[in-house]
């Protein structure tokens, strides 16, 4: 943090420090409105920094009341940028938690893993949306690849696992 302070002394119109600063507070820090502010300084001097975008639309994405603003910056970020695979992560993640959005954010999964086929991460989130709008053999298949992907993701065998017991039990 002191050196990002001491940075903006210098040249406090560097968005790089901004940003450099934002992440910080944001993370290590714990301090995310003023993590806020400095995202929106550095967007302010370089409107098209696509990972200033996504990075604030993280930190406004964990704030009650504030996913609206979240999704506005992840859309930003991805139309600077649409090549981010982790900002159409993050989107569709978001997008999962608000009633009625399951389809964006499929289309953000699959633009993920279409960037990054081996995103298992993505997988794992698109196989919870199928799981939940009752798509189970299609949620299987995804967290089979998953794990084909990466044999050690537990999260994936868990919810892979529940799926199970849960049709097991319904039979």
């Amino acid at each position: 943090i002191a050196n990002y302070e001491r940075a903006l002394q210098l040249e406090p119109d560097s968005a790089k420090a901004h940003y450099g600063l934002a992440n910080v507070l944001a993370t290590a820090a714990g301090r995310p409105n003023e993590a806020i502010v400095h995202y929106e300084t550095a967007i302010r001097l370089l409107p098209g920094f696509a990972e200033a975008h996504a990075n604030l639309a993280s930190v406004l994405s964990h704030i009650p009341g504030r996913a609206q603003d979240a999704i506005s910056h992840y859309e930003e970020a991805l139309r600077i940028d649409p090549k981010l695979e982790w900002v159409h992560f993050n989107l569709a993640m978001l997008l999962t938690q608000i009633p009625g959005h399951a389809s964006d954010a499929v289309s953000h999964y699959r633009e993920a893993l279409r960037l990054k086929p081996d995103y298992a991460e993505a997988m794992n989130g698109l196989a919870i949306v199928f799981a939940q709008e009752g798509r189970y053999d299609e949620a299987r298949a995804q967290w089979e690849q998953a794990l084909k992907v990466d044999p050690n993701y537990q999260t994936a065998r868990q919810n892979l696992r529940l799926l199970e017991e849960m049709q097991s039990r319904a039979r």
